[in-house]
């Protein structure tokens, strides 16, 4: 790729589609994974602050 600081050279790996697929499977369970962790403590503040009202 030329820049207007001379020429730069990509020396990155080229991937195939099976791993960029595999990497962004990987990526979506992470996220879900979170994402349910999150929901969880969501649940478990939302029991606690409700547990507090009804005292």
């Amino acid at each position: 790729m030329e820049s207007e600081e001379g020429l730069t050279i990509s020396l990155r790996k080229r991937k195939s589609l099976e791993d960029l697929i595999k990497e962004n499977r990987e990526a979506i369970l992470n996220d879900s994974r979170l994402l349910n962790h999150i929901e969880d403590r969501l649940d478990s503040r939302r029991n606690v602050i409700s547990s507090k009202q009804d005292d």
